[in-house]
């Protein structure tokens, strides 16, 4: 998922056709990645304008998640939806709670360690096979610091746009 303003979130794009009745290869962003299914109005990017989209239906097939939108009944019909970025409203997620964040939210957040230095912002998270990371810059340099909750990530405050870290500078 990528936080394209503070309405949408982006959470993957149409990557071509598949058969011949309108049905498009979705690459999905979604963890897993037919949930991006579970999100029945899609938007789509059209002349920088967000137009919605129904779903018909939709299904994992293979590596690949495929989808029929409404409207869309031939390869010609949906030729002109391909390679457009598939975004959803933030109000479409669904609710947590308040000790747990999405991703999304923490991406642009100001890092600081426990002595309030500056680390930078999160670029992006991701997962390894032990835990997940964060991808935190500056101008200047670029450093990864494991996301792990209550040893290395020590508060996050959205309203401050703040994540405090116990993590040493020098790493």
């Amino acid at each position: 998922m990528t936080k394209v303003d503070d309405d949408f979130i982006e959470m993957g794009k149409i990557s071509g056709h598949f058969g011949v009745k309108g049905w498009l290869k979705v690459y999905s962003y979604s963890e897993p990645m037919e949930q991006i299914l579970n999100y029945k109005k899609w938007f789509l990017q059209k002349n920088k304008q967000w137009q919605v989209y129904n779903i018909e239906q939709g299904r994992r097939q293979g590596k690949t998640v495929v989808v029929k939108l409404a409207g869309f009944d031939s390869n010609e019909q949906a030729a002109v939806l391909i390679g457009q970025k598939i975004a959803i409203q933030h109000q479409q997620l669904p609710k947590k709670s308040k000790q747990d964040y999405y991703w999304v939210e923490l991406i642009g957040l100001d890092v600081y360690n426990q002595d309030n230095i500056y680390f930078g912002q999160v670029k992006r998270l991701f997962e390894t096979g032990s835990n997940d990371v964060m991808e935190v810059e500056t101008a200047e340099e670029s450093r990864l610091i494991p996301y792990i909750e209550d040893q290395v990530i020590q508060q996050i405050d959205l309203k401050k746009n703040r994540i405090e870290v116990d993590w040493d500078a020098d790493f």
